[in-house]
Formats: C-alpha cells, structure tokens, sequence
C-alpha cells in the first residue's frame, strides 16, 4: 500500500471527511482491520484566509510547499490538497517536490467524462470560480464550465467563508443554492460541480436533479484507489 500525504486543515471540516472516505475505501477493499497510510500535515487556515484576501499567493505557495516537503520527507508516495482554491498556486508547489500530486480538477474531470457531461456549472469560492485554473483543466477534457453571476457568486463565496468553514449549515442558504443551481439548469448546465471541499456538507445528490460532483468525495475515492493500486 502506498503511503498518502494529506496537506490538510484547508478547512478542517473537508480533512475529516478526506480521512474517513480513504479509511472506509481501504478497510472495505482489504477487509479485516485494515486501514489507509496516511500522513498529514495541517496548517493555520486563517493565515491562509488572509494572504487570499490581500493576494498573496506566491507568499502561501512558498509556505504550503514546505508543508508538503515535510509530507515528503516523511515518506509519502504522494499528496493530495484538501482544498479545491488552494489548487490555483498547486503548479508552484509541485515544481518544489519530487513526489506526484492527485489533482481535483483532474481527477473532477474524469469522473464527469464518465458521464458523457460536457456542460456543468462550477460552485466555489471567488477564486475557484473566476480565476480559470479550473476552467484550463476542464478544457483539456472538452468541458464546458459555467459559473453563476456575480451577485450569486458573491452569495456561494461569503457562505463558504462566514458560514460552512466554521461548521454551520442553514436551510435558508441550502435553499438559495437550488434556487442558483435552477438558474444554471435554465442556461443549460448538464451537471453541478461543488468545487469546494465543504460545500459537500451542505448540499448533496437528494437535493437537485442533476448530477453533482462532489470533489471532496472524488477527490479521496481517488486517492484510496492510487494507494491501493
């Protein structure tokens, strides 16, 4: 089995769910009392948050790649980003390290080819929705993202930050999401990628009609089966 690097606490909600979806992957395959090989490392959200704000991103890529060369060091055979926004600086990470990334939007993108999708509304901070790493990924795999307008966008990305970081889940902002994901149906979106690790502990299948991809769980399926393979 190969050891998996978890670069976690982005935020530490989705890192409780990566390590019990790869667990329960691992103790189901292998059976017995087995369970995943994981080391992690975690770091302080909000320090993140702020250098997001301000646009520091060089700065955060410089201080999360010495998180993941300690997942090096510390004998994982690769690593995965709890985080869909953090993958904006992932290229500037990974030229500092010699083992692999399990990138979402990779991975996001190939379990939406499964489904023959080629046009899916994208959910996630500011950052994840606008600044088009996701969209360059999703291209290579004939992919058409859409994202909501901007006051709706404005809605997703302060619940994610002012609600569902810190644990709280009201029906009220469940209800505004159906009411936007309507509005992408309308224009034409096939599908819904919840492009945010914690958006999954809002939203879920039973709560729209079209398909959802929920990157949290993709993205630690995923990891399970590289481990395993």
């Amino acid at each position: 089995m190969k050891t998996i690097g978890i670069l976690g606490s982005v935020t530490w909600q989705a890192t409780i769910e990566y390590y019990r979806i790869i667990n329960e992957i691992v103790a189901n395959k292998l059976g017995g009392h087995h369970c995943a090989k994981i080391v992690m490392t975690c770091t302080d959200f909000e320090n993140l948050v702020q250098l997001a704000k301000t646009n520091k991103w060089d700065e955060m890529a410089s201080m999360l790649t010495k998180e993941v060369q300690k997942l090096e060091k510390s004998g994982a055979d690769f690593f995965l980003i709890c985080s869909n926004s953090i993958h904006k600086i992932a290229e500037k990470i990974t030229t500092q390290v010699s083992i692999p990334i399990l990138h979402i939007v990779e991975v996001t993108a190939q379990k939406i080819q499964e489904l023959k999708i080629q046009k899916t509304a994208l959910f996630g901070t500011n950052f994840t929705m606008e600044d088009g790493f996701y969209h360059k990924i999703m291209d290579k795999y004939g992919i058409e993202i859409m994202v909501p307008d901007k006051p709706d966008r404005h809605f997703i990305h302060n619940s994610i930050f002012e609600e569902l970081a810190y644990g709280k889940f009201q029906e009220s902002t469940k209800k505004e999401y159906i009411r936007i994901i309507q509005s992408q149906v309308d224009k034409g979106a096939e599908g819904l990628i919840l492009g945010c690790t914690e958006i999954p502990l809002l939203m879920r299948q039973v709560d729209v009609h079209i398909p959802i991809f929920d990157t949290t769980q993709i993205h630690a399926v995923a990891a399970a089966h590289m481990a395993l393979a």
